[in-house]
């Protein structure tokens, strides 16, 4: 192998190798970003209401429920007055998580109107201790399914 081939051949590889780290980086930083909007969201948003969950009550429940309806319009703000002046490559994907999280508390909201509509006579210890359950329950699912909601792999939360 003459020297002209050999620094040929280092040169192409330097060359290749520069866009590449670059890649690299531009990738990271996105998924980092990502990361601290969702971090966001659990601190600001989710694990508010968790701690509320497991307090609710019949005594507690209108003052949840207006808990999560405000969630519902700072979500709503964030969305129409901030989000657009993001200027990152994956504004869709936390457009995309905004609107999965509204839509888990407006799913919240449905299961306490559902309950709220139940006569007082058939309000037992029983459903009163079902609700907390069921709102858990659709707080996992949420947790766990946000990714797959984020990269298009399903379009509903229940």
């Amino acid at each position: 192998m003459t020297p002209q081939l050999t620094n040929f051949l280092i040169g192409a590889a330097t060359a290749s190798f520069i866009p590449f780290i670059s890649f690299g980086y531009r990738k990271y930083t996105n998924w980092n970003d990502l990361r601290v909007v969702k971090k966001m969201i659990f601190k600001e948003y989710i694990d508010p209401l968790d701690k509320l969950t497991d307090n609710l009550n019949m005594d507690t429940f209108i003052k949840y429920q207006s808990e999560a309806g405000k969630m519902v319009k700072r979500l709503e703000y964030l969305l129409e007055n901030e989000v657009k002046y993001m200027n990152t490559e994956n504004r869709f994907a936390v457009i995309r998580m905004i609107q999965y999280t509204k839509m888990y508390f407006k799913a919240v909201l449905n299961k306490l109107i559902f309950y709220m509509h139940i006569s007082p006579e058939s309000k037992s210890n029983d459903v009163i201790e079902r609700i907390p359950i069921e709102i858990k329950e659709l707080t996992e699912k949420y947790k766990s399914t946000l990714d797959d909601y984020i990269r298009l792999k399903r379009d509903y939360l229940v």
